[in-house]
């Protein structure tokens, strides 16, 4: 992530010991350097999620564990669907192929997808971006347009935001 996205952020740390923000909670594998949150906003879009998550100095989530998958299941709750970090990269227009890019640049190892997810919904249109939870399927994940729907952002934030800070 670019430095100057970073700019007059508020100095946190994700670290329980340290104090997170209110309404985060830490990553069960890396409790020290990885954090999840849902600003207030809804979005759009997963490029407008980029852009709410980056003003937390953080970008979308791309979940890496089932602990993980636990701990924003919990964030999420049952309200509205947030966009994840996962999208489809694929131009074969299948809709199980593809899906190894995250928004953070990592490589996924790890997914949760609903039963016969992900489908692009009998192709009515391209489906390549994650969202969870997928109606009435809890902590499971479901595809959906990139754009259009309205839902909440899960962000995973570093460990240290005032390390990229331009002073």
């Amino acid at each position: 992530m670019a430095s100057s996205l970073l700019v007059g952020l508020p100095s946190w740390a994700c670290s329980p010991a340290l104090g997170l923000p209110e309404g985060w909670a830490a990553s069960p594998d890396s409790p020290s350097t990885r954090c999840f949150g849902i600003p207030p906003e809804l979005s759009h879009s997963l490029s407008g999620c980029v852009e709410l998550c980056a003003a937390r100095g953080s970008s979308p989530a791309c979940i890496r564990s089932a602990a993980e998958n636990d701990v924003a299941s919990t964030l999420i709750g049952d309200g509205v669907p947030a966009w994840l970090g996962l999208y489809q990269h694929d131009t074969s227009r299948e809709p199980v192929e593809g899906w190894g890019r995250c928004v953070d640049g990592d490589a996924p190892n790890f997914t949760n997808w609903a039963a016969l997810e992900p489908n692009d919904y009998f192709r009515r249109s391209p489906q390549d971006c994650a969202v969870m939870p997928h109606p009435g399927k809890e902590s499971k994940w479901g595809d959906r347009a990139c754009s259009g729907g309205t839902y909440a952002c899960l962000c995973a934030g570093p460990s240290n935001v005032t390390d990229n800070v331009e002073q």
